[in-house]
């Protein structure tokens, strides 16, 4: 991403070569510079992309005869992007997953367990749902934990504990953002709940390097 807006918190790396990139929590997915300069057509003609001058200009021009096209679809590496102007200037090119939801699914900080992380403004409800239906997942609601429940209400957090063949998995909610953890079996389970994210064809992958989060 050149010149754009790299404000962020979370640790962050390229999609496809997991080169550790400028945090960005506006462009969770954007590609490394590197990775940018490969953008292809269709018929595999390299392509370079420039901010709009006013409202008509192209985004993008060949590198070889510097003529216009009028497309943002490209693909790096065969995998199917897109580029688009930076909120504050600049391009970034980013996996065509515009219809998806992100999830990064992440060491806890300073611990061996895993979570999954959602970016942007998740619907926790349809992920809940989803779970249920591939996990076979069931909702706990036990007097010790509606106890829990009430508690993290009342601190401006939503929880729901969620019980499947391999264990037990809390779905939180807040202001946050939307994560899911699990106490015990807690490979096992996130990679479980990982993959049917994955297989709904309403979530993908981000990249994360792990040693930012020892």
């Amino acid at each position: 991403m050149r010149q754009a807006d790299l404000s962020g918190r979370s640790a962050q790396i390229c999609p496809l070569c997991s080169a550790v990139v400028e945090p960005c929590s506006r462009y969770p997915d954007y590609l490394c510079d590197a990775c940018a300069d490969l953008a292809v057509d269709e018929q595999g003609r390299g392509l370079a992309f420039f901010n709009r001058a006013r409202p008509g200009d192209t985004l993008a021009r060949y590198r070889d005869d510097g003529a216009a096209r009028d497309s943002e679809r490209c693909f790096v590496n065969a995998i199917a992007c897109y580029a688009s102007e930076a909120y504050f200037g600049g391009i970034v090119i980013r996996p065509d997953n515009r219809h998806k939801t992100a999830f990064m699914l992440r060491p806890c900080f300073g611990s061996s367990d895993r979570l999954i992380e959602f970016s942007g403004s998740a619907d926790s409800v349809a992920i809940a749902d989803l779970l249920s239906e591939a996990l076979n997942a069931r909702l706990q609601d036990d007097a010790e934990t509606q106890q829990q429940v009430l508690a993290a209400l009342a601190g401006g957090e939503r929880l729901s504990f969620w019980r499947y063949q391999q264990g037990v998995y809390l779905l939180n909610d807040d202001d946050g953002g939307c994560f899911i953890l699990a106490y015990d079996n807690n490979r096992q389970i996130m990679t479980d709940i990982a993959q049917a994210l994955q297989a709904s064809d309403r979530f993908y992958p981000l990249a994360v390097d792990e040693a930012l989060y020892r």
